[in-house]
């Protein structure tokens, strides 16, 4: 025997079976379309055998590297989709979602009038034969992301070839594909984190809510169903709370903050004293002696020949009677302080004049008591 042929022998003795056919007992299809960051975009086709299957089990079909955080409430949170997104858990689910800047991977279904955001979590959403769902991570604030590119489901899933001709090979090994680990049923009340952006506001102000639940099945915000992580922008008219309540079968866990709004206060004008100016004060008169006239020296009478007395002359420096009151007239009244007036000594009378030898003879001789004593003879003469 030929060894090409005992090759075949051995083969066949290790049974040999044929492959269902590619398709063979799979009825079902659904599109997926993902858009990156940068724009790119990814699509697949899956099959599936059952009925339906949820968003998220038809994430984790496509062959897709998919990170969920299971603990983000209402079933997994996508954090990453093939290492774009958040590198959950050494990050946060929505690292990039932290602030009033948001990104994240937004979940969307497929419709005739284009696409439409999903209200519910890829776990509860349900996928049927023909359904197109898309994923886009970009800017959103959890109740719209940025739109998926406009792709149909003919686009993606090509309608299926003519079966061929079953050829018989062997039947590999089933290789078990990885699965995302789902936890068991809550074990405990959900758990709620509320914060504000602000805890006093002016009339008119805003603040930013910012919430985060776990492990919810329901989650309200004062009695309004919300997204399990979310945000919201309110301006109260006035101070209030808000509260906010995540329930699952083990309980119910609520938070609440206070949103305090100040009336603006009216203005109150001041006055501010200020200190009183310092005014120099006027400069002090200065008194200007005025020269009046030198009072005439008294001279004892003599008769006879006695010569006049000699008329005083006005001070040196004074300036004559005209010129004076034309200056007293003048607007300009301030003037020069006179020199110190200077009085002219009057010469002595000459005791031995012929004239008043004569005179005092005849004196001599009168008798009675008009005649001068010797004394005051010589008083007289002496002057």
């Amino acid at each position: 025997m030929s060894r090409p042929l005992l090759l075949i022998f051995i083969l066949a003795g290790l049974g040999l079976t044929t492959l269902p056919v590619a398709g063979q007992g799979v009825a079902n299809r659904a599109g997926l379309v993902v858009r990156y960051a940068d724009g790119r975009v990814e699509t697949r086709c899956v099959a599936f055998s059952e009925p339906a299957i949820s968003g998220e089990e038809l994430l984790l079909r496509s062959g897709m590297t998919v990170i969920m955080n299971y603990n983000a409430g209402l079933g997994g949170a996508v954090c990453s989709i093939n290492a774009a997104g958040c590198a959950y858990p050494q990050q946060d689910c929505f690292c990039q979602c932290q602030g009033k800047k948001c990104e994240y991977w937004a979940y969307y279904h497929g419709t005739g009038a284009g696409w439409q955001y999903s209200q519910v979590g890829a776990s509860s959403y349900q996928v049927t034969n023909g359904a197109l769902e898309g994923w886009s991570w970009g800017p959103g604030n959890f109740s719209s992301g940025t739109l998926p590119p406009p792709i149909g489901f003919s686009d993606i899933c090509t309608p299926p070839t003519a079966t061929p001709t079953a050829t018989p090979t062997r039947t590999p090994s089933a290789t078990p594909s990885s699965t995302a680990t789902r936890p068991a049923g809550p074990a405990s009340a959900p758990e709620v984190m509320l914060e504000t952006s602000a805890t006093r506001l002016p009339a008119g102000g805003c603040a930013v809510l910012k919430w985060a639940t776990w492990n919810a099945d329901r989650v309200t915000l004062d009695g309004a169903a919300v997204l399990a992580q979310d945000r919201l922008e309110v301006c109260p008219a006035s101070s209030r709370r808000y509260v906010l309540a995540a329930s699952n079968a083990a309980g119910q866990t609520a938070r609440e903050v206070a949103v305090e709004v100040v009336a603006a206060a009216a203005a109150v004008v001041t006055n501010t004293p200020h200190p009183p100016r310092e005014v120099a004060p006027p400069p002090a008169a200065t008194a200007t002696a005025t020269p009046g006239p030198s009072p005439a020296r008294a001279t004892p009478d003599s008769s006879g020949d006695r010569p006049p007395a000699a008329t005083p002359e006005p001070p040196r420096g004074l300036p004559p009677l005209a010129q004076a009151q034309e200056a007293a007239a003048s607007p300009t009244p301030a003037l020069a302080a006179p020199a110190e007036a200077t009085a002219t000594p009057r010469p002595p009378a000459n005791p031995t004049s012929p004239a008043r030898q004569a005179a005092a003879v005849d004196r001599q001789s009168r008798p009675g008591p008009d005649a001068p004593t010797p004394i005051l003879a010589g008083r007289v003469s002496s002057a």
